[in-house]
């Protein structure tokens, strides 16, 4: 039951390990049962089968629930159709087979649910890993719609991180609007694992690619035939929060309009938002003159605001 949160400890769960309904005459018993057990298409993780099944699967889509939320409730459906929908794409297209679906049942596993930062809100998520359980797991918003959510996990079907020669660098900064290019000594290097933790939080918002090689030691970001930005890998060394924000701040338009769509992504760069509001009905001559004067004001104030 929900009040079962009021101890994780064992020392006290027997005090309130009762039938709460004789309590209060009017409260009805919690109905409990789970859509996805005994589900051929979505396992069951658990504190002892973690880290073997992520390793197992190289993208798999995690519904760390609560049983008592009617949110996860309201969503369970259309995570099972997706699972079986992509268990029937992996028949044809070898890249969807590589997707797994599992749910954490986030009460009978406090302690992982607490180090996976789970929590019961207005607002359900999904954590995508990639076959790395020691890395931080991306999260997407659950769907009400089954096309939808499978449209967000296409996105972690390829690797995170595309690996290139030096010669490639070029095609790359030129066939994709916006890039990341890292130069690494080895893939062992931390700052490596940084960069492709970084790529797997950020899939779907540029291209992320590495060259190994040795001397140069720093990360390029190519924007629409503009850059390269340039961060040195030991401006971060092995902190990736730093390296996402240099990202984040200097991949999105220096001026763009501003649609409530975006809000969140603007909350995500932790930074001040300036906004501008003017009538451009009017003088096009004076819009081209503000946009100008903005967009030059955006440029010096980069990473700051």
């Amino acid at each position: 039951h929900r009040w079962d949160l009021l101890t994780s400890s064992k020392k006290f769960k027997g005090l309130i390990d009762k039938d709460w309904t004789r309590e209060d005459q009017n409260l009805e018993p919690t109905e409990e049962m789970v859509l996805f057990d005994d589900v051929e298409t979505v396992l069951r993780l658990s504190e002892k089968n973690f880290n073997k099944t992520i390793a197992a699967h190289s993208c798999l889509v995690v519904a760390a629930r609560y049983p008592w939320c009617s949110e996860c409730k309201s969503t369970d459906q259309i995570f099972l159709k997706a699972s079986a929908a992509a268990k029937a794409k992996g028949k044809k297209d070898p890249e969807w087979k590589k997707v797994a679906f599992a749910y954490l049942d986030s009460r009978e596993n406090k302690p992982l649910a607490r180090e996976l930062a789970v929590t019961c809100s207005y607002s359900c998520e999904y954590l995508i890993f990639s076959g790395l359980p020691e890395e931080e797991p991306a999260r997407i918003k659950s769907q009400y719609e089954e096309s939808k959510l499978l449209t967000e996990i296409e996105r972690f079907l390829g690797p995170a991180v595309r690996e290139v020669t030096s010669s490639e660098v070029r095609n790359l900064q030129v066939s994709n609007g916006t890039s990341a290019v890292g130069y690494f000594s080895s893939k062992d290097q931390k700052e490596f694992r940084s960069f492709r933790a970084v790529a797997h939080q950020m899939r779907g918002d540029l291209v992320f690619a590495a060259s190994f090689t040795e001397g140069r030691q720093e990360v390029e970001l190519w924007k629409d035939g503009e850059g390269p930005f340039i961060l040195r890998l030991l401006d971060f060394s092995a902190n990736k929060s730093i390296l996402e924000n240099w990202l984040r701040q200097r991949s999105l338009p220096l001026l763009q309009d501003y649609e409530w769509s975006k809000r969140e992504t603007y909350e995500r760069l932790q930074l001040p938002i300036a906004k501008l509001w003017y009538d451009d009905s009017g003088d096009e001559q004076l819009l081209l003159t503000v946009n100008k004067t903005v967009t030059a004001v955006a440029k010096e104030l980069l990473g700051r605001m």
